[in-house]
Formats: structure tokens, sequence, C-alpha cells
């Protein structure tokens, strides 16, 4: 019950309410998953062989036409680890190459260009907004 009410995203007050066990405990023992998760999430890493990148910005929701990088107060999220780089023709991947990126791609959105053979980002992107609207479920995260 526990568990699985953990896999749906229920709060911690919400658990404790649904399963009768205290708000200390449930937050002890959802600390416990959460790390196990982690733990289990490092020890299989995706982060190897061909690789998908994207950034994306958390922050203020969009001002009179200003999103992305043009928003104020946004921050910049960016997976990147040493291997076959996949990404959009965003400028700010250019030092890739330069850093020790022996492989970049790059899939050209600005010329109307959304896939290259059997490579596209849109997986990555779509995960960048699923995260924005699951971390907006708890009004974010602290910087």
């Amino acid at each position: 019950m526990i568990i699985h009410s953990f896999t749906l995203d229920f709060p911690a007050l919400k658990i404790a309410e649904l399963s009768d066990v205290s708000r200390p405990a449930i937050n002890q023992l959802l600390l416990k998953l959460r790390i196990r998760v982690a733990q289990v999430c490092d020890a299989s890493s995706p982060f190897s062989g061909e690789v998908k990148v994207d950034e994306s910005y958390f922050g203020a929701r969009r001002v009179r036409g200003k999103k992305g990088r043009g928003a104020e107060a946004c921050d910049p999220g960016l997976g990147s680890p040493r291997s076959i780089i996949h990404a959009d023709g965003w400028r700010g991947y250019n030092g890739l190459v330069d850093m020790g990126y022996k492989k970049h791609f790059r899939v050209h959105h600005g010329e109307n260009e959304f896939a290259r053979g059997n490579f596209h980002i849109n997986g990555i992107e779509s995960f960048w907004s699923y995260a924005k609207r699951r971390l907006a479920k708890f009004n974010g995260v602290p910087r």
C-alpha cells in the first residue's frame, strides 16, 4: 500500500492517512526508497554508448514572449557524459568536441530537420517536458 502510493506520487501526508502510519515514519521510509532507487539507477547508468542530450530551463513562467534561454530567473539543466553524443543545434554544444567528446552529432531543428537517419532527440525533449510538469506539482526544487 505504501509503495503503491509512493509510485502514484502521493504526498507523505496522504500516504500516512491512507496507511495509518505516522508521517515521520512515512518520511523515513520514502527517503530510504528514494536512496535505494538512486543506487539502482547509478548501478545501471544509461550514460554509456550513445547518449542523447538536450538543455532545458527551469524557473519562472514565460513573460511576454520570452522563454527558454531568454527568460529571467531560469536555470539550465544538461545531461552529458563522455560518450557518443547526439544533440540539437544549440550553439552551447559547440565546445563539446574541444572538451574531449570525439563524436558529437546534431539534428538542426532550425533548418526543419527533426531526425537524421535513426537518430532523433524527441525522447529527451519529452523527458524535460515531463520533468517540468512533475516538478511543478511540488512547486519546483531549491536551487
